[in-house]
């Protein structure tokens, strides 16, 4: 059975791919695909396995053969209710997490893949903001509490800096009109 897997370094599926083949210590071909998925996927879209000319082109529907195809050792456990925590973190990944990453990096160029490239226009445009949070938020910060550090001594300041996200829990309540829920709530007691 020949395997080849075209893949791209920057996406989170492929990653997870990768990781299982190494783990199972599958041997395969590797294709580092850049663009022009619809050239060997399905879907267009990557991760995608060939087997012996058949294509698979979804993470989970990869995994899930690699599981059959090549049992050990394992990806699951021998307990159902862990390895529905299993796929239920896949899942989150895929889709929760890809897809936040992709907003978040929406200055990404319309292209056949969202990790080809930056628009360097965007990030300028965005300049003042990036200047803003690098020389006040940290550069300003920062001098500002290591003088103020200088001149107190070390028990009131560790008890300052163990408060700091106190004090941004409350930043954040009063300026952004965020509230904190139960997990979080949970979180700061235990």
């Amino acid at each position: 059975m020949k395997l080849k897997l075209y893949t791209n370094s920057h996406s989170v599926s492929c990653s997870k791919v990768e990781f299982a083949l190494d783990y199972k210590s599958i041997e395969l071909d590797k294709v580092e695909a850049i663009n022009n998925y619809s050239a060997f996927s399905p879907t267009a879209t990557v991760p995608c396995l060939s087997i012996n000319g058949l294509m698979i082109s979804d993470s989970e529907a990869i995994l899930e053969f690699l599981e059959e195809k090549y049992s050990e050792p394992s990806l699951l456990s021998n307990q159902p209710t862990i390895n529905s925590k299993i796929r239920f973190m896949a899942k989150l990944v895929d889709e929760k997490l890809v897809g936040s990453i992709r907003k978040l990096f929406s200055l990404v160029k319309t292209t056949s893949h969202p990790s080809d490239g930056l628009m360097i226009e965007n990030i300028f445009k965005e300049i003042d903001s990036i200047l803003y949070a690098g020389i006040l938020s940290g550069g300003f910060a920062f001098v500002l509490q290591i003088f103020a550090q200088k001149n107190i001594s070390p028990a009131p300041a560790a008890i300052i800096f163990s408060l700091e996200g106190v004090f941004a829990t409350i930043a954040a309540w009063f300026l952004l009109d965020q509230i904190l829920g139960i997990n979080n709530l949970l979180g700061c007691f235990f």
